[in-house]
Formats: C-alpha cells, sequence, structure tokens
C-alpha cells in the first residue's frame, strides 16, 4: 500500500528526513500528499507536524496533490513516468582516479534468495521483504563502506558504514536506539563476507532474527555456525556478489 510505504520510509528516520528528498514508484495524489506534507504525531515527538520535504519526485502527481505539497515555496515536484517500471542500468560504471580511469560491472544485482544458501530454517514473507530493503541499502555502498542495514516490518530502521565492518554495525545499531526502533525480530544485510564472528554476535544479541551476506572468507564455517547456534536465519550469497560497488 503506497500510504504505508510513505509512513514508514518517513518514520525510518524521522529527524533525518527533514528536508530529505523522496522518490517514488508510484503517482502522488491528494491523499499521499497529505502523508507526505504533514504528520500530527511527529509534532508530539518532535514540535513539528511537518515533514519539510524539499524534493518529492515520483511517476505523476495530480493537481490537489501539487496544491498540498505545493505549500511549501522551495519545495521540488518532479515528475518521470520512467518511476512506474524502475529497472537498474546494465552499462558499464567508470570513475576518474588519478592519472586514469577505473572501470567495473554495473552495480546490479538484485537479491535472490532462490540461487542462495539458506540456514538454518526459512524465512517469513514479511522477513524476506524487510531483507530486500536492508540489502537495498547496504549493497549501494553510500555510507563509507563496510555497511551493514537492518529493517524490520517493511521499513528500513538504520544503516551505518565506516573503515570497518566493526564501526559500521555498531553505528547501524546506535541509530536504531536513538531512532527508538526495536531490533528484536529484525534482519540485517552486509555488503560483504564476514571474516570474524564478532558482527554476527553484536547483530545476535541485539535481537535480529534473520541476516543476509556474501560469502567467502576463510572463516565462513565458522561464522556460519555461530549464527545457527544464535538461532539467526541466514541467507547466504554466492561468493561471486560483493556490495561495497564504490571501493
Amino acid at each position: 500500500d503506497p500510504a504505508e510505504a510513505i509512513e514508514r520510509a518517513l518514520w525510518g528516520a524521522p529527524q533525518a528526513i527533514w528536508g530529505g528528498e523522496v522518490v517514488t514508484n508510484f503517482a502522488i495524489d491528494a491523499r499521499l500528499a497529505k502523508r507526505l506534507h504533514a504528520n500530527d504525531a511527529r509534532a508530539e515527538r518532535y514540535g513539528s507536524s511537518h515533514w519539510m520535504l524539499d524534493l518529492v519526485l515520483a511517476p505523476d502527481f495530480d493537481e490537489a496533490a501539487v496544491a498540498v505539497l505545493g505549500r511549501r515555496p522551495m519545495r521540488k515536484l518532479l515528475a518521470n513516468p520512467a518511476l512506474r517500471a524502475p529497472a537498474p542500468s546494465s552499462a558499464e560504471h567508470w570513475r576518474m582516479i588519478r592519472g586514469g580511469w577505473l572501470s567495473q560491472p554495473a552495480a546490479d544485482y538484485v537479491l535472490d534468495l532462490a540461487a542462495s544458501r539458506m540456514a538454518p530454517g526459512v524465512l517469513t514473507q514479511v522477513q524476506v521483504l524487510a531483507l530486500c530493503i536492508a540489502w537495498a541499502a547496504a549493497f549501494g555502498s553510500s555510507l563509507g563502506g563496510n555497511e551493514i542495514a537492518i529493517a524490520h516490518d517493511g521499513a528500513l530502521l538504520a544503516a551505518g558504514g565506516g573503515p570497518s565492518t566493526v564501526e559500521a554495525a555498531r553505528i547501524a545499531l546506535d541509530r536504531c536506539m536513538a531512532r527508538g526502533h526495536d531490533c528484536r525480530g529484525a534482519v540485517f544485510a552486509a555488503d560483504a563476507f564476514f571474516p570474524f564472528d564478532d558482527v554476527p554476535a553484536m547483530l545476535a544479541e541485539a535481537g535480529v532474527a534473520a541476516g543476509c551476506a556474501p560469502t567467502g572468507s576463510v572463516n565462513d564455517a565458522a561464522v556460519a555456525a555461530g549464527l545457527a547456534e544464535r538461532g539467526v536465519a541466514m541467507a547466504w550469497l554466492p561468493p561471486e556478489i560483493r556490495g561495497f560497488c564504490r571501493h
């Protein structure tokens, strides 16, 4: 449901979204525009009901939606019909480096649980949806590398990155706590394999129920055994899959 998707996205980080940008793959009508404009519950917690979004990008806006969202003078509304069926680019990616250029394949991998090794147990549909959200956040490597993303019940709770996976996980967990989110029953996604059991132990202690991560570490078996003992269901991705596309 589009209205529910908007609510869960905005409440994932209700302070960080202030002055932020929202992109949807569905058209915005008056009902959805009101959700994007303000929320009374936000006023109770943060002193203002307005989300203060600076940009909303969607396939289309009807006139009533423009009237609602246009109340913020500097807000930009951009319509692009192609967003109704977005698809990742398969073009080769180039980036400038000192003295030349670096080429790498497009970061177009879509989480495929059928091609993953599942252990232990079977994920619920709610967990699968959350896992897709967490992987999408971690896979983009937009937070500095070693991303850990945590999602629950159709919403991204937090994501973190940093010089090490330990720091990335700590940031993600700290952000969950600061935002009032409970990690119990949540799922996580890591953008690369776990070389040690430290981060899996942190996540399990926080209460996560499932996760996904690439494989390829010499300690894969020990890490997998530790998570299984803690009752964390895992989707182990093929070793050729890596999320750190910006390294």
